[in-house]
């Protein structure tokens, strides 16, 4: 067969994709004398389409070796190409990357090129490439799916996605088994976890049923919060002997998410013993652990991970470890310092948190001005509503109102337990309207779970106060039988034995009160006012002059002393302390007929009747006031009488 009907017959093979044929005819020739450079080259590329390509390159090297003008890059090119289907993308490069400087310069050249970039992860330079062919008229399914591939990998996942949607229009958005694989991860990336759902599961319909296929479509579930089916798809991997540092990481998130902490802390562990040692596994780990109340533990990993990453979320959780802790103060000092690393990153809650340790310190001004601040990034619940309203009580200004109002803002949200009744009460009670404060008291005692001394005393507290002394006296003892008795609790007691004139018991208490360590001018005066009433007149001046020596210097007071004094028939210095009381502002006709009778005693007449007078002005019908001024009158002037007759 002459040259020119055998360079005929081989393209009409080679175009049939008669290859063996064809090689067959080219190989009979080179055994027939032929070797010329386009024999070889054609039994080269004929080789190179079977997929023979050790045996191809060995007759494209033939060509080579002759170093005869390359027109346009052929023999590179096809020496580049098998060798990256070779796998050995850097020779193929050297090679393709020669065609092109010899102008073969097309679309096909430069997706080769770009082709073995990828393989040696150089993905901006085979972008480059890609884009090249991209301009040169190549739009097919091959080029689309690379240039996404190559945007996936340099985390440009947006515009990696608009790629990857026109591959799948051009494949008329029918599944496809990689495609959807990348757009189902890619998905996931960008927060579009119904999106990565739907493309993976198109995926595994199509018949893609591997482990990375599961794996990816349990991460999304559980980013849904679907976490028991994600763990589900997460164990059928684990128990075909998969137990690697993720999958542990992944089945220690999802358990953490569904509470059960301690079964997360241990996957964690099974990572950390792989050689998991990185930030996002200390700080699942500490977060963990926070919720197991192990706040030391959790501490120590949160600052490895702080340490690895200067998240200020890791100061912030550390911050609420110290504060379970009752490190209220180190509480603080970090979560204002995580708040200085980055202003953006405030928000209600860690201003609820600082709120919260402040209002521990009794701080509460502070603690105020974080929980209004909360409310400027998130509308406040119910426990927030209920903070202010604490803190509102016990700031420097007391404003039992607003407290009240914030207080009623928390029940509006449904907040209805003891602790918020029994705070509203509370406040009740410091506005002296004790019938609304014991409504909700006696409620929050009623739906209580458990038995309180705190709302007992309220209770007996506000009873107390509103003038029921023995339903008082009940709550004070049942609180005295489940706590220790303190100073106040003696005294209320105490307090409360007096309004039912049982003052033997009421000394008993305030005794007990005053070695606990009560020491004030009212409880001085309060024992001395008992032991008065017991007509122990030299005990209870005792303890009035104990309170005067405290610095109590007011009617009450000199009114008491008087009394006791007059008790004990010593008129002289009752009068005294009459005299020093009126000068105070005492002001009754109690306070006015006895100190009359003081004066009546040593028999100053005339300033009896004046006392007297002064009595019958505060009480004008009273007929025994008339009496001792009349009989009064009579004995001046019969003493006058006599005076004058001797």
């Amino acid at each position: 067969m002459n040259d020119l009907l055998l360079r005929d017959k081989i393209d009409m093979l080679f175009e049939n994709k008669e290859f063996e044929e064809g090689i067959k005819l080219l190989k009979e020739a080179e055994a027939n004398g032929d070797d010329s450079s386009w024999i070889l080259c054609n039994i080269g590329w004929g080789l190179g389409r079977l997929g023979k390509r050790e045996e191809a390159l060995e007759y494209l090297r033939r060509v080579e070796a002759r170093e005869e003008p390359d027109e346009e890059g052929w023999l590179n090119s096809e020496i580049g190409w098998n060798l990256g289907l070779m796998e050995r993308p850097k020779e193929a490069l050297f090679y393709l990357k020669t065609a092109k400087s010899m102008g073969k310069d097309d679309s096909w050249i430069n997706s080769e090129i770009a082709w073995n970039l990828e393989k040696l992860d150089k993905y901006e330079e085979a972008l480059f490439f890609l884009k090249q062919a991209e301009t040169m008229g190549r739009n097919d399914y091959w080029i689309v799916c690379e240039i996404g591939w190559c945007l996936q990998n340099l985390d440009r996942l947006e515009e990696a996605l608009k790629y990857y949607n026109v591959a799948k229009a051009l494949k008329n958005n029918q599944p496809d088994i990689w495609l959807d694989s990348q757009l189902g991860w890619i998905y996931g990336k960008l927060d579009k976890y119904e999106e990565a759902l739907e493309s993976l599961s198109n995926a595994k319909e199509k018949g893609r049923n591997d482990q990375w296929i599961k794996t990816q479509i349990a991460w999304n579930k559980g980013k849904l919060g679907f976490h028991d089916e994600a763990l589900n798809m997460l164990f059928s991997v684990y128990e075909t002997g998969r137990n690697d540092i993720w999958i542990n990481s992944e089945i220690a998130w999802n358990l953490g998410r569904k509470r059960e902490y301690q079964k997360a802390v241990d996957y964690l562990k099974q990572a950390e013993s792989l050689g998991a040692d990185d930030a996002w596994l200390k700080t699942e780990m500490g977060w963990n652990l926070g919720k197991l109340n192990r706040h030391e533990e959790a501490i120590k990993y949160l600052e490895e991970a702080f340490e690895m990453n200067n998240d200020c979320w890791l100061l912030s959780e550390m911050g609420w470890n110290l504060g379970k802790l009752k490190r209220h103060k180190e509480a603080v000092k970090i979560l204002k310092k995580s708040l200085s690393l980055d202003k953006e990153s405030e928000g209600a809650w860690i201003n609820n948190e600082l709120g919260w340790n402040y209002e521990q310190l009794d701080k509460y001004d502070s603690a105020l001005k974080h929980f209004k601040r909360s409310a400027k990034f998130a509308e406040p619940t119910a426990w927030v509503y209920s903070q202010i309203g604490y803190c509102l009580s016990h700031s420097s200004k007391e404003d039992y109102k607003k407290a009240l109002k914030a207080l009623f803002k928390a029940k509006d949200l449904g907040r209805d337990d003891d602790w918020l009744n029994g705070e509203i009460g509370w406040n009740y009670g410091r506005l002296r309207e004790h019938d609304k404060a014991l409504e909700f008291l006696l409620y929050a005692e009623k739906i209580s779970k458990e038995s309180s001394v705190w709302l007992k005393r309220e209770i007996g507290w506000n009873y107390g106060r509103n003038g029921e002394p023995k339903k008082a006296l009940k709550y004070l003892h049942a609180a005295e039988k489940e706590d220790e008795l303190d100073e106040w609790l003696a005294t209320e007691i105490g307090w409360n034995y007096n309004k039912v004139d049982k003052y033997r018991k009421a000394v008993k208490y305030l005794l007990k009160a005053k070695e606990l360590g009560k020491e004030d001018d009212w409880l001085d005066s309060e024992i001395g006012w008992s032991y008065g009433s017991l007509g122990e007149h030299d005990k209870a001046l005792e303890f009035l002059f104990k309170a005067e020596d405290l610095g109590r210097d007011d009617d009450w007071l000199y009114s008491e002393i008087a009394w006791n004094y007059k008790g004990k028939d010593e008129y002289a210095e009752a009068i005294k302390y009459f005299l020093k009381s009126e000068e105070k502002g005492k002001d009754s006709a109690w306070f006015y007929s006895n100190t009359a009778e003081c004066f009546e005693a040593v028999k100053d007449f005339e300033k009896a009747i004046l006392y007297y007078k002064k009595a019958l002005e505060k009480d004008k019908v009273s007929d025994e006031y008339k009496k001792k001024i009349k009989s009064l009158q009579g004995k001046i002037k019969r003493a006058t009488q006599k005076k004058a007759g001797d």
